[in-house]
């Protein structure tokens, strides 16, 4: 009976005709045939199984094992790239904070600028009431915020109506002026004669002269009771404010100048020697010759 071989690499029971160990596939050492005898060679197949199993197992664990390291490595770097990116986000958000903060600042001083621009204009239209200045702080009002326009604004209102007023005060005061004025200019001012004037059944005509040495030329016509008239004298006369005198002497009219007839009772005469004002009313423009009215006819 032939005797088992024992490997020397991995210790395993092999067959004494194997030529290599079943298990790990290490060369064995044969004992050596007897001088003589033929030497018998038995094929048999070596099983490399095992040993290509471990092989493909070292290689798999090889390739888990760089493949984990590369997946480790590429997580690494992906969280660096991700911390680097928020890291640059926060720097960013932290730059554009401060940036609305100083524009913030800013603006609350150009606006607090803008309250004391209205305010200054407020006040200075309270000092001059020009319409300039008044026009300039409304401007300046309507750059506000609404909630502060108001107080601004009711004190440039109560501004315009107290101009408004002193306004109206002014101009009532103007035009009574000029209506006094313009009285007072009529007082002032020759009436101006018309040709004509009646006083029951007498007639007072007035005729301008061209010549210019007078005013012009007068004459009374007075009436009788049977409608025949008494025609009068043309004399020259001269106007001197609402006093028409005989430019003959400069004397009013005497009663030498009115004809005598039944209608010269409304002169009531009081003789040749008596002087008469013809006198013209400014207002109504009626004239007044001793006692009697003569009204305009034309």
């Amino acid at each position: 009976m032939k005797k088992n071989i024992i490997c020397p690499q991995c210790g395993a029971s092999n067959m004494s005709e194997n030529i290599f160990c079943s298990e790990c596939g290490t060369p064995l050492k044969q004992e050596s045939a007897p001088k003589g005898e033929p030497k018998t060679v038995t094929n048999r197949r070596v099983n490399h199984s095992k040993p290509i199993k471990k092989i493909i197992g070292s290689i798999c664990v090889g390739l888990l094992v760089v493949a984990g390291g590369v997946t480790a490595v590429v997580i690494y770097h992906n969280e660096q790239i991700q911390n680097q990116k928020t890291a640059e986000h926060q720097k960013l958000l932290s730059i554009q904070a401060s940036k609305e903060k100083e524009q913030s600042s800013s603006s609350l001083s150009e606006y607090k600028k803008l309250q004391n621009v209205a305010i200054s204009s407020v006040d200075k239209a309270y000092n001059t009431k020009s319409s300039d200045d008044i026009s300039s702080a409304q401007d300046a009002i309507s750059k506000l915020k609404k909630s502060d326009q108001s107080s601004l604004s009711e004190r440039l209102k109560n501004l315009t109506d107290q101009i408004s007023k002193e306004n109206e005060t002014t101009s009532k005061s103007s035009s009574e002026d000029n209506t006094t004025t313009s009285s007072q200019e009529q007082i002032n001012q020759p009436p101006i004669l018309k040709k004509e004037y009646k006083a029951s059944g007498n007639i007072l005509r007035f005729y301008p002269n061209p010549v210019g040495q007078a005013d012009g030329v007068y004459r009374i016509d007075t009436a009788n009771d049977d409608g025949t008239a008494n025609m009068g004298m043309w004399r020259a006369y001269k106007q001197v404010g609402n006093i028409i005198y005989d430019s003959t002497d400069g004397n009013p009219i005497s009663a030498g100048d009115i004809n005598g007839g039944e209608q010269n009772a409304v002169f009531q005469t009081d003789g040749p020697s008596a002087r008469y004002n013809i006198t013209i009313d400014p207002q109504s423009g009626n004239i007044q010759i001793g006692g009697a009215t003569f009204v305009p006819t034309n």
